[in-house]
């Protein structure tokens, strides 16, 4: 294993290892969704009302965020991560 210049265990080289490539904002369409880039002024709104069916929060159980109780917060959080 090896050790960082501070003699931390870093592991072991990753043989032809590079740099990836930054998301672009090119939106994908499959045959049942669309995957595009967040924006909250596009998102916010329907994001918040589709969370808001869970209307126990079970689906934030492993989320270090949320469940949200106002849009103005959930549009906060949106952007601030978008």
């Amino acid at each position: 294993m090896e050790l960082n210049g501070l003699g931390q265990p870093v592991g072991d080289t990753v043989p032809g290892w590079t740099v990836a490539q930054r998301p672009t904002s090119r939106v994908l369409t499959g045959q049942f969704c669309r995957l595009e880039r967040l924006d909250a002024a596009r998102h916010a709104e329907h994001l918040f009302a589709a969370d808001r069916l869970d209307d126990v929060g079970a689906s934030w159980t492993y989320m270090p965020y949320g469940p949200f109780t106002s849009l103005s917060a959930y549009r906060e959080w949106v952007t601030d991560v978008a």
